[in-house]
C-alpha cells in the first residue's frame, strides 16, 4: 500500500518542463547557428527564470516576437529584471515609449540597472534633464558608469553643472568600486 501511495504522489508531482538554451563562447545571429545544451526548467519552480531564459535566447537571435511575450509572461509572474530587458529591447526597435514605460517599472521595483538604461535613453533623446535627474539616481546607488555618463554628458552638452557630482548626495568615496 505504501508503494501504491507513494506512486500516486510521484504522478501528481509530474512536472512539466521546457526547454532552455545556454550560449557557449561563440556569439551567432540565426538560430540554428546558436549552440546549445539543454537544460531543462521547471514551469511550476522557477519559471520566471525559465521564460527569462527564453526570452533573451529570442532577443539575441532576432526573434523579437517571442522574445516579447515570454518576457511579458516572466513580468506577469513577478520577474523585476525582465521589465528591464523588455525595455532595452523596445528601445533597440525603437519603441521608445513603451521602452520608457517598462523603465520606469523596473525603476518603482529598485532596478538600478534602469535608472542607467533610463537616463541613457533619454539623453540620446535629447531630453538632457530627464537624463541627468536618472544618472544622479544611479550614481546614489552606486552605479560607477552613470558617474561616467553623467560626464561625458555634461562635457558634450557644454554644461557646467558638473560641480553637482561633488556633491553630498554623490559621494563618490561611498560608492563601488567596478570590477
Amino acid at each position: 500500500e505504501e508503494k501504491k501511495r507513494r506512486k500516486k504522489e510521484k504522478k501528481k508531482k509530474k512536472k512539466e518542463f521546457i526547454f532552455s538554451s545556454r550560449r557557449r563562447n561563440t556569439r551567432y545571429i540565426s538560430v540554428t547557428g546558436v549552440q546549445t545544451c539543454a537544460l531543462p526548467i521547471s514551469i511550476k519552480k522557477g519559471a520566471n527564470k525559465a521564460l527569462f531564459n527564453l526570452a533573451n535566447m529570442y532577443r539575441e537571435t532576432g526573434r523579437t516576437e517571442e522574445a516579447e511575450k515570454y518576457n511579458l509572461q516572466a513580468i506577469e509572474k513577478g520577474d523585476a529584471e525582465a521589465l528591464n530587458n523588455l525595455a532595452v529591447m523596445y528601445y533597440e526597435l525603437g519603441r521608445t515609449e513603451e521602452a520608457e514605460k517598462y523603465n520606469l517599472q523596473a525603476i518603482e521595483k529598485g532596478d538600478v540597472k534602469a535608472l542607467f538604461n533610463l537616463a541613457v535613453m533619454y539623453y540620446e533623446l535629447g531630453r538632457t534633464e530627464e537624463a541627468e535627474k536618472y544618472y544622479l539616481q544611479a550614481i546614489e546607488k552606486g552605479d560607477v558608469k552613470a558617474l561616467f555618463n553623467l560626464a561625458v554628458m555634461y562635457k558634450e552638452t557644454g554644461d557646467r553643472k558638473s560641480t553637482r557630482l561633488n556633491s553630498s548626495h554623490t559621494d563618490i568615496s561611498r560608492m563601488p568600486s567596478s570590477a
